[in-house]
C-alpha cells in the first residue's frame, strides 16, 4: 500500500519531488498508480497535473517511490540512510506543484486484468 511520504516543493523541477513509501506488509506493483492534486480534475489538463507510473516494477514492503519532475532515468538506488528508492522521473522541465499548495494524491490501481470472461471497454472498442 503506497502512502506519500513526503512532498518537496520546489521552483526547480530537479529538485521537486513526492516521496512514497510502501507501508504495507505485501510488494506493490507500481504500474498504473498515479499521483495526482486537487487541480488535476478541474479544467486543467491532466498531463500537466497526472502522473502515471508506466513502469512494470514492484515495490518491496518498506521500500520508497521517488518522483521527481525533472528529468533523469527511472531505476533503483539507495538513500543516504540505506534506504532502497525506486526513482521515477516527470521528465518535466518546469515545476508542476511549486506555486500550489493544494493536497496532493496516491491513486492506487484495484484491479489490473479484467476477469475471465469479461472485457474492458478499451480492449472491446479496438
Amino acid at each position: 500500500m503506497l502512502r506519500i511520504a513526503g512532498i518537496q516543493r520546489h521552483s526547480d523541477p530537479d529538485q521537486e519531488f513526492v516521496l512514497l513509501k510502501n507501508q504495507g506488509l505485501m510488494k506493490t506493483h507500481l504500474r498504473g498508480h498515479m499521483i495526482a492534486d486537487e487541480n488535476a480534475f478541474g479544467g486543467q489538463r491532466l498531463s500537466d497535473r497526472v502522473f502515471v507510473f508506466a513502469d512494470d516494477v514492484v515495490i518491496p514492503p518498506a521500500a520508497y517511490v521517488m518522483v521527481v519532475t525533472g528529468i533523469g532515468e527511472n531505476g533503483w538506488g539507495k538513500s543516504s540512510d540505506g534506504s532502497l528508492v525506486y526513482y521515477a522521473f516527470w521528465n518535466k522541465n518546469r515545476a508542476v506543484w511549486a506555486e500550489d499548495s493544494c493536497p496532493i494524491h496516491v491513486l492506487g490501481v484495484l484491479h489490473s486484468k479484467p476477469a475471465p470472461g469479461v472485457q474492458w471497454a478499451a480492449a472491446a472498442a479496438r
